[in-house]
């Protein structure tokens, strides 16, 4: 990709070269003469005399913006939502706890093979560790080694720094969609049709959908949610992506027969949803004929009703994905810069390491460990928290936390949801308690105490920070599946409070459908709710939302339903 120099009578003076991908902006240096870019190979350039002198890469999947400040340093914005700030005034620099956390969370990007200029890899071919101890040629120099286990991680040559900087983990070998002989594609080993790329998460790589054209489109669907571990509302939405794709490739399918289909999750009858309403995903409403066997119940066959299929909640929310060895590499690194009694051996990490890689019962030692290393200062200690939303599903850690230190570790927890913490401790505490609610004693924990926990979470808000909207919007909505069969009304009211304060502020759309999931869930069916709902003037704000042109599908959709239900 270029960048081309223009005079003002007219011909080009300079093409530069250097971006891997789309280049989305450009902004002058103070100087006059030299500039900065950005693009969607996730990377800021600086350029001098026609040259490449630094390139700055961005843990977000595009850099939309970039731009120069009269003191030299540039400020650049990118798809994660956050705008961050480079300069060379040392006197400026953020403290070494910021920029740490910023090259982990750099390091523990995934960078897909076919989404970048690095080629088919063949991952036997690749140097190891050693080619990091060989400085670069030139500033922005990208080299690919090979960990053992498959792993491939990306570095980065920074001349400023004159060292190597991990920017991300590679996923994919680039040969997966191979299309061989036949007009088929290649994915896991088997041919296929079609290989979808879908973008579910935008701090995440994207996912494929591999797919036959005499396949159901809802049995793919279903077994690609279970595979990622995705929320089920997607079901029908993910479905009529495929179908849409497909078009008129896909053989034509006859409505069901009494004895004929097979429902693609039960083995028995299935029923197939209709898509007149628009919406995602059509829930089913009883026949009253009884002509095809329910495949849940025995009973009378499923028919597609015009009803909404956001909500309620039919699971309580979890943050399953991580890079289980990338975070442990960090708590490796951290342990290194760490010189008091919290520092570990080499035994204690290694101990710590089995409990987060094997899901035997804990042991006392491996406990003692953990709390040592939550004991960490606040510009070390996320990776702790990231292993510890992980383990906190398991049931016996969470009995240890959740009913054995119960108060003391929910008030743990809590000292990190205040403005001055830093976004990536609040995501991680927020996605913590969230994950809580998987597990009984957790879920007691948490209904035990909805006030201090909303009165803390809440005070996080308004944040401009994406991870912090949706995992905060996460935690609301396992509170609202888990109070629905409560009758203290006292509770409820303190959450739909809670959910009045989050709506006062702008929020990212995923967070906004969180939101009204979680508000069309505690109201459904719950008159109390519904005229407490009323009293905080949320239909209100519902309202505007539906009738807001530039809202996404899904959550308009959602929000006419929430509306109707208020």
């Amino acid at each position: 990709m270029t960048i081309r120099h223009w005079s003002v009578a007219g011909p080009c003076l300079h093409e530069h070269r250097g971006h891997t991908s789309f280049v989305y902006s450009v902004c002058l240096l103070p100087n006059g003469t030299d500039f900065a870019s950005s693009g969607e190979d996730r990377t800021i350039r600086v350029w001098s005399r026609g040259a490449c002198v630094q390139t700055l890469p961005l843990p977000a999947q595009s850099v939309w913006s970039v731009t120069c400040l009269q003191n030299g340093d540039i400020a650049a914005g990118g798809s994660d939502g956050i705008i961050r700030v480079f300069t060379r005034d040392l006197e400026r620099c953020a403290d070494p706890g910021t920029v740490a956390a910023f090259e982990a969370e750099l390091s523990q990007t995934q960078i897909s093979a076919k989404a970048t200029d690095l080629g088919e890899i063949k991952v036997e071919d690749l140097p190891g560790a050693d080619a990091l101890h060989r400085p670069g040629k030139r500033d922005g120099q990208t080299t690919m080694i090979h960990k053992g286990n498959n792993e491939v991680e990306v570095h980065q040559w920074s001349e400023a720094e004159t060292r190597w900087i991990k920017i991300g983990d590679v996923v994919g070998t680039g040969k997966e969609s191979q299309a061989p002989e036949g007009g088929k594609t290649l994915f896991e080993g088997k041919e296929y049709d079609f290989v979808f790329t879908v973008d579910v998460d935008e701090n995440k790589p994207a996912l494929k959908i591999p797919f036959n054209v005499d396949d159901d489109p809802w049995a793919t669907a279903q077994r690609f949610i279970e595979k990622h571990d995705l929320n089920q509302v997607y079901l029908d939405q993910i479905a009529h992506f495929i179908m849409k794709n497909v078009g008129d490739l896909q053989t034509t399918r006859a409505p069901p027969q009494p004895a004929g289909y097979v429902d693609p999750f039960t083995g028995e009858s299935r029923y197939v949803p209709s898509s007149s309403n628009g919406l995602a995903a059509p829930k089913p409403t009883r026949a009253p004929a009884a002509s095809v066997a329910d495949p849940f119940t025995g009973g009378s066959a499923y028919h597609s009703a015009s009803v909404n299929p956001y909500f309620p909640a039919s699971s309580v929310v979890t943050f399953d994905t991580a890079s289980l060895s990338a975070i442990l590499g960090k708590i490796s690194e951290f342990n290194t810069v760490e010189r008091s009694a919290l520092q570990l051996s080499e035994n204690e990490l290694q101990r710590f390491r089995s409990l987060m890689e094997n899901e035997t019962s804990h042991d006392s030692h491996q406990m003692d460990i953990f709390e040592k290393l939550l004991q960490w200062p606040s510009e070390f200690v996320f990776p702790v928290l990231d292993c510890l939303r992980l383990v906190i599903r398991r049931g016996d850690v969470c009995d240890y936390f959740c009913v054995k230190k119960g108060t003391t570790f929910l008030d743990y927890c809590l000292r990190f949801l205040h403005q001055e913490e830093r976004p990536t401790n609040q995501m991680l505490v927020l996605r913590t308690l969230a994950n809580m609610f998987v597990c009984d004693a957790g879920q007691r924990l948490a209904l035990d105490h909805v006030e201090r926990i909303m009165d803390h979470a809440t005070s996080v808000w308004p944040t401009s920070n994406k991870n912090v909207q949706v995992a905060l919007t996460s935690l609301l909505i396992n509170f609202a599946y888990s109070l629905r069969s409560n009758l203290d009304i006292q509770l409820k009211s303190r959450l739909l409070s809670a959910f009045a304060l989050v709506a006062m502020a702008q929020m990212d759309a995923e967070a906004l459908f969180r939101l009204l999931v979680a508000l069309g869930t505690i109201c459904d069916g719950d008159e109390e709710c519904k005229g407490l709902a009323r009293s905080l003037d949320l239909p209100e704000f519902v309202e505007k939302i539906g009738e807001d042109p530039q809202a996404i599908k899904k959550v308009k959709e959602c929000a006419i339903l929430v509306k109707k239900t208020l």
